[in-house]
């Protein structure tokens, strides 16, 4: 993968600049995470998928922060995965803590979407969260994003994002999205999101919005939660434009310090449509031989309204960091 090698070789090198004694007060910090798989089909709608087995990677990312004071640094991520043979950059951003209590990032960032779920959820590397699994939002935009607290000690924040609405590629329209969404904790164990988005499409299409909310439980052996939303797409079909609503719920736990199970079933459906709703669970069981190396063998089931066929594949994922 020589366009990896050329991303490891530049990194060394920013780390070396950048730890020059000159420049004390800054650091750079460079990371990664991949997930990897073997995975067999044991069921499948297209036949010629059934049976279908292999060795691949899911995900591959490189990081680099490099920390210019206690309140400003900049981020940068490249990815490459099973879906894109090509590395593209992820993250692009430089974060500044204007106040103690607000912060803007300036870039290709994340929107205030799911993000909480995701962090709850901590299974990222066996599926998706609900909204970015089935495209509802995409994991990245580029514009400003705003963070900050309302009330103090984390009780309630907010966050509200403008941009792009074109993920990570270069704009082609001069409509934007804007993204919005209140967390608030109760307590240590609890947190609850409310969000919402709209995007500003081309005609014919009609825009983009949708609302989302979360409920989550964490404690330091059990995480619980159930996400519900709904969206108008913004895609123009025979009977109009194409609206769906749906509900995601997995809760997972560790009996051991090394042993842990995991399960989440999503239920979506599409009103106005021509489409079918749509099942898809997974179940897995996990070992932790280290804080940042997971074995995680699991299967997923996906399986839609109209037919009586299914897909179900089984796979051992490995999950480290770096």
């Amino acid at each position: 993968m020589p366009c990896i090698s050329r991303v490891l070789i530049l990194l060394a090198c920013i780390s070396l600049l950048c730890d020059e004694p000159s420049q004390a007060q800054s650091r750079t910090d460079i990371g990664g995470q991949a997930f990897l798989d073997y995975y067999y089909n044991f069921a499948a709608v297209q036949d010629n998928l059934e049976g279908q087995n292999g060795f691949t990677y899911r995900r591959l990312n490189l990081s680099a922060r490099h920390t210019f004071s206690e309140d400003i640094f900049a981020f940068a991520r490249l990815e490459a995965n099973d879906s894109d043979i090509h590395t593209f950059v992820k993250d692009l951003y430089l974060y500044w803590a204007w106040n103690p209590s607000h912060s803007l990032r300036f870039g290709i960032t994340s929107p205030p979407v799911f993000g909480v779920t995701e962090n709850v959820w901590d299974y990222r590397s066996l599926e998706k969260t609900v909204l970015d699994l089935f495209g509802f939002v995409s994991s990245r935009d580029m514009g400003i994003r705003a963070d900050g607290a309302i009330l103090g000690e984390d009780r309630l924040s907010y966050a509200v994002m403008f941009a792009n609405n074109n993920s990570f590629r270069p704009e082609t329209y001069r409509g934007k999205r804007v993204y919005g969404q209140l967390v608030a904790r109760p307590g240590e164990r609890f947190v609850l999101t409310l969000g919402g988005d709209y995007g500003k499409l081309q005609e014919p299409d009609p825009d983009m919005y949708g609302a989302s909310a979360f409920a989550g439980y964490v404690t330091g052996r059990v995480r619980a939660g159930v996400e519900t939303f709904i969206r108008q797409t913004g895609v123009r079909t025979s009977e109009g434009s194409e609206q769906a609503a749906g509900i995601s719920t997995f809760a997972s736990g560790w009996f051991s310090p090394q042993w842990g199970i995991v399960g989440r079933v999503d239920r979506v459906v599409w009103r106005d449509s021509d489409r079918d709703g749509e099942i898809y669970a997974i179940a897995g069981l996990a070992f932790r031989p280290h804080p940042l190396v997971r074995f995680i063998p699991n299967a997923f089931l996906r399986k839609q309204d109209d037919l009586d066929e299914v897909d179900l594949t089984g796979r051992f994922t490995l999950e480290f960091e770096f």
